[in-house]
């Protein structure tokens, strides 16, 4: 018998009250076999570039072979790597990518320069079915999950992707691959305890084959953590009112104490050709942030069910029948902070079921053909839940049911050995019911919203890609490649441009056009290959961007001359402060990246890579609005120009140490925005790790996060949200381990 267990114990404060609790969990799998998985260092460097990717188009092919700028995190990195959360492990390791703190949504990537708006223009899927929700946020919330021993393997794809995956894959896309009976069989335990947010974990996973495509695999994990310390270190700047820095003023602190577990249950299930994934996750977070949501709590609970069959044709041929259902909930509680505020319980829930069939055809000499379509439907709810306490209120939500279809084709001919050409076209639509409902009274209690009933326009969006690879004489490969991706308008962009209509039209004034779909092209060279056999590999990719359509909101306080006809500021209504609307230019931009791996041998193992990104063609009156650029248009306002990460990994006889950093240019801070003062530091980040075997079945391990305690906020999306709460502090953590087997 031989059982696998993990555990890092924290030098901190330990909530000993949960103690037994993980104890029993721990006891109950004494008995529990694992076989002998494989180490980062026991994979030669040429498989970890060869790994498959499931995500970029519809044939699987491998990473090395891949006409995308595509970057994968193996169970092993994960494994191995000194990060913890989600975020963690983009942030490090991914180029040309920025972590975007969004308050009470959660955390969004920024990809290539485009950090606005965070998760709703980068898509995030569970094993290729999309997570977004439809409302608001995307899916920022998920990259504050610590909960991840769950997955195979992380794909990030720069660059857009809608081609295969519609609406949402404008800049990127992250796919999330789970393990399987297939790929790990046996059972393991991770228990872990944090510092200075007191943070506990515990991850148990099992799986198992039992005969040709048949498996079964099953994770569980739960996590606790208390909020961060509070910091009076507000800089020159901040975005809230002498007033609101008051309340918090003298204080130093946690705010925390009432938090529920966040937690996670999933499984896959292989028989012969039928497949079935489950997962739930709940992540209850502190958002951190600006002053006025230090009071906040965030919540953001899922269920994704994802059954599949695969009929095997005639003629090289096979068709695929996917399915997927997902419910959402969206709340955060703002806690009271004084005598003069409430308590209140905000948000509601979101559901999307697709319909998804795919025809795969090698028939046609040289041809792979990909034909297929999808349909979903979708539904918002506002002060409802699937999973938890109805909320009391909403702020800014849309109850409304719509749907959304497509059709697409894609043919990958390989014209030789050398030689593959890539074209594909896929049309999107979507049809929205009769009657959507704008609901916003916590922000507003103007008494007239029940009344705000309206129907969005129904859009419809057109995705082209084409693309080639040639295998060049010293094994390169080059690649050259157009592609587009777009995203809907969220639901309450529409609720919020029809407010304004509405009062315009009242007046006998023009209104406002509803927002278009956004959408991004991209002209994109590549090189990779070996510049030492399997030693030292590289890519490089330069790119250049056109965003389309981009949808900006307008405050009409801070931009009177965005009004029409002779309206004031104090002509409008609080319900009507501001507008998203499409500006009339479009915004361009480009850069590069260049990646370096090295593995000389079966001790040692390094990345590192540089990205580089700016704006161009930036017309001054929208970057007013919009704000993507500083004074001076040279460089984005939300995204650092320059990027250097690398992280090591080192093994001598009994020990592993491991290393990884990023280094981020600053942000230029303008009258615009406001944030701590330190904000245009250059921001450097940098995680350590140990691992000691003390014997053949037991060993120890340290790891520190954010070294050298550096607190220089990230360049965001939004600046004044500079800190990280429960799932993810900006502070200095230390954590020690035990891991044995049996």
């Amino acid at each position: 018998m031989n059982i696998k267990i993990f555990v890092r114990l924290f030098s901190g404060r330990v909530n000993i009250s949960k103690l037994p609790v993980l104890l029993a969990f721990l006891c109950t799998s004494v008995f529990a076999q694992i076989s002998e998985q494989m180490d980062l260092f026991d994979v030669p460097l040429q498989d970890l570039k060869n790994v498959t990717v499931s995500s970029i188009d519809f044939s699987n092919r491998s990473l090395n072979d891949s006409f995308a700028s595509a970057h994968v995190i193996s169970s092993q990195m994960i494994e191995n790597m000194p990060m913890i959360t989600l975020a963690d492990y983009i942030e490090l390791l991914i180029p040309s990518t920025n972590i975007v703190p969004q308050g009470n949504r959660g955390a969004g990537p920024g990809i290539r320069g485009s950090a606005r708006g965070g998760g709703v223009r980068t898509l995030t899927m569970w094993d290729g079915h999309s997570q977004n929700r439809k409302d608001t946020d995307g899916n920022a919330a998920v990259l504050y999950s610590p909960l991840l021993n769950d997955l195979h393997q992380i794909e990030v794809v720069l660059g857009p992707g809608s081609i295969k995956h519609g609406t949402g894959a404008l800049d990127g896309y992250i796919n999330f691959v789970p393990k399987s009976g297939q790929n790990f069989q046996g059972s393991r335990v991770d228990l872990d305890y944090g510092s200075d947010d007191s943070s506990q974990r515990l991850q148990i996973q099992h799986g198992e084959r039992y005969g040709n495509n048949r498996d079964f695999y099953f994770y569980a994990g739960v996590f606790h953590a208390d909020g961060f310390r509070l910091t009076n270190d507000f800089g020159g700047s901040m975005a809230s009112t002498a007033n609101e820095r008051d309340k918090f003023a003298g204080r130093d602190e946690i705010l925390s104490g009432d938090y529920d577990p966040s937690y996670k249950l999933s499984m896959n299930w292989t028989q012969d050709r039928f497949n079935l994934k489950a997962m739930f996750e709940n992540l209850e977070f502190d958002p951190g942030g600006v002053i006025s949501d230090l009071n906040t709590m965030a919540q953001r609970t899922s269920l994704s069910v994802q059954p599949k069959y695969t009929f095997q044709l005639p003629g090289k041929s096979s068709f695929e029948l996917a399915s997927a259902a997902t419910f959402f909930d969206k709340g955060s509680i703002r806690r009271p902070i004084n005598e003069n505020t409430e308590f209140r319980e905000i948000g509601g829930r979101e559901s999307a079921v697709e319909l998804r069939g795919s025809f795969q055809t090698l028939y046609f000499n040289g041809h792979e053909l990909t034909l297929g379509g999808q349909f979903k439907w979708l539904d918002t709810t506002s002060q409802k839940h699937y999973f938890s306490a109805d909320p009391t209120t909403h702020r800014a939500f849309v109850d409304g049911k719509w749907q959304e279809y497509s059709i697409y084709v894609e043919d990958i001919y390989s014209m030789s050995d050398k030689t593959t050409f890539i074209a594909g076209l896929r049309y999107d639509g979507a049809k929205f019911n009769d009657t959507f409902r704008f609901n916003d009274t916590f922000r507003f209690d103007s008494g007239d919203l029940d009344a705000l009933i309206f129907k969005p326009d129904d859009i419809s969006h057109i995705s082209p890609r084409l693309a080639m690879t040639h295998r060049l004489e010293n094994d390169f490969l080059f690649r050259a490649g157009f592609s587009e991706g777009f995203a809907y308008p969220i639901s309450s962009i529409y609720a919020r441009t029809f407010r304004v209509n509405e009062f315009l039209e009242s007046r006998g004034l023009e209104s406002f056009d509803a927002p278009e779909p956004e959408s991004l092209q991209s002209l994109e060279l590549g090189l990779r290959g070996d510049l030492v056999e399997n030693k030292l590999m590289f890519d490089l990719s330069v790119y250049y961007n056109r965003y389309k359509d981009n949808s900006s909101f307008v405050n009409f306080r801070n931009n009177p001359e965005f009004l029409p006809g002779n309206l004031g500021v104090e002509d409008i209504p609080d319900d009507v402060f501001g507008v998203v609307t499409t500006l009339g230019n479009d915004l361009d931009g480009y850069g590069s990246e260049l990646s370096l791996s090295w593995k000389p041998n079966t001790t040692f193992f390094a990345n590192v890579s540089y990205s580089y990104a700016v704006p161009d063609h930036v017309d001054a009156q929208d970057n007013e609005s919009t704000g993507v650029a500083n004074a001076t248009l040279s460089e984005w306002s939300h995204f650092p120009k320059h990027q250097l990460k690398s992280d090591m990994s080192l093994k001598f006889n009994n020990w592993q140490f491991s290393i990884a950093g990023i280094y981020q240019s600053g942000l230029e801070i303008s009258d615009r925005f406001t944030t701590r003062s330190n904000a245009e530091d250059e921001y450097v980040r940098v995680n350590f790790g140990i691992n000691y075997t003390m014997y053949k079945q037991t060993s120890i391990s340290f790891i520190a996060k954010n070294v050298f305690n550096n607190n220089t906020p990230r360049t965001t999306f939004d600046p004044s949200r500079a800190w990280q709460g429960a799932l993810g502090s900006d502070e200095r953590l230390l954590y020690f381990g035990l891991q044995h087997s049996f």
